[in-house]
């Protein structure tokens, strides 16, 4: 449990550090030390993809799912990069992109240093050279990519020749990933075609570091196929960073004891690391934020405020043992 004094000018509803109040057109969610707009529809993710255009790359726009939406308005381009952390929350996002001939195409298309986390993703996307189903790719060269709890059954199609399950080309970015799965299709063109099935392409495979990575994905006109690609090599087999990472296929990039492996039995692998980190249907387990109806809340009775600043407000303790969308309140003139 912790507690906490609230200052109340008077207001009928109160925001705690941790609550979700009305900001504007987009509810904002403050959660920790990082505040999230909180998406529930298509519109909402519109106007979210808006936010990011508006910041221009130089700043973070965080977000946070409270409902399963549909999506087909790609977010982040390389004049406005993507920062920032997109939260999942357990939800499902169905995705249908089509960018006709534009590279990195993709639900992110640009990013810069960018969280993506506990999310369930699924529909299609289309588009040109290294076209992805989560990242295009990440723009510049010092950036970071964490991508942790995803499950994502997006398929891929490229009029080009290279493509990727999660990630297009992740350049010089660092990138990291735990629990994550990847079982959509990919669809490339082209007599000689690359496909990644977690990174299509990268510049430099020893930034990666992946640990209970999955993928049991299939492919259509696709020559070369890999877990990740580096120019000049197949990456995976050869990056001593990444562990425990399982793929339903049998390719020479793959250590020993990683190939050939299906659902339950690498979610049974995964859990004897670490139990519960896997659901029984075989998927990454979800952080899910609490909803209000989960929340133990105490309120105590009302104090003037006593500092200079709090002169003419009440001071409201009250505990709680976890967050919540709003506390109810009000005032009636000491009767």
């Amino acid at each position: 449990m912790w507690q906490v004094m609230l200052l109340l000018a008077l207001f009928p509803w109160l925001v705690p550090q941790g609550a979700w109040a009305d900001s504007g057109d987009l509810e904002t969610a403050f959660i920790g030390d990082k505040s999230y707009y909180v998406l529930r529809s298509t519109e909402d993710w519109e106007k979210f993809a808006q936010l990011v255009e508006d910041a221009e790359g130089k700043s973070e726009v965080n977000a946070i799912l409270d409902n399963n939406i549909s999506v087909s308005t790609p977010v982040g381009m390389d004049a406005w990069p993507y920062n920032g952390t997109f939260n999942g929350n357990g939800y499902e996002l169905s995705i249908d992109i089509d960018w006709g001939s534009n590279y990195y195409a993709a639900l992110f298309p640009s990013v810069g240093d960018v969280t993506v986390k506990n999310l369930q993703a699924y529909g299609r996307i289309k588009g040109g050279q290294h076209s992805a189903g989560l990242i295009g790719h990440a723009y510049g060269s010092t950036q970071s990519i964490t991508i942790e709890n995803v499950f994502s059954a997006v398929d891929v199609v490229s009029n080009s020749s290279y493509i990727g399950g999660i990630i297009g080309h992740s350049d010089k970015a660092k990138v990291k990933m735990t629990d994550v799965k990847y079982v959509g299709e990919l669809t490339a063109k082209g007599n000689d075609s690359y496909a990644g099935t977690i990174i299509g392409w990268a510049n430099s495979w020893d930034k990666w570091t992946f640990h209970r990575v999955y993928e049991d994905c299939t492919f259509t006109s696709v020559t070369h196929m890999g877990f990740c690609y580096h120019s000049g090599n197949t990456a995976w087999g050869y990056n001593d960073k990444s562990t425990n990472c399982i793929s339903s296929h049998k390719w020479g990039e793959m250590r020993d004891g990683c190939a050939e492996i299906r659902d339950l039995d690498a979610k049974d692998r995964f859990n004897q690391e670490e139990s519960g980190s896997w659901t029984d249907t075989a998927h990454p387990a979800m952080d899910v934020w609490p909803a209000a109806g989960d929340v133990t809340f105490e309120i105590y009775d009302m104090v003037l405020g006593t500092e200079e600043e709090e002169k003419g407000m009440l001071k409201i303790p009250f505990s709680c043992d976890q967050a919540v969308k709003s506390i109810g309140g009000s005032y009636n003139n000491g009767e």
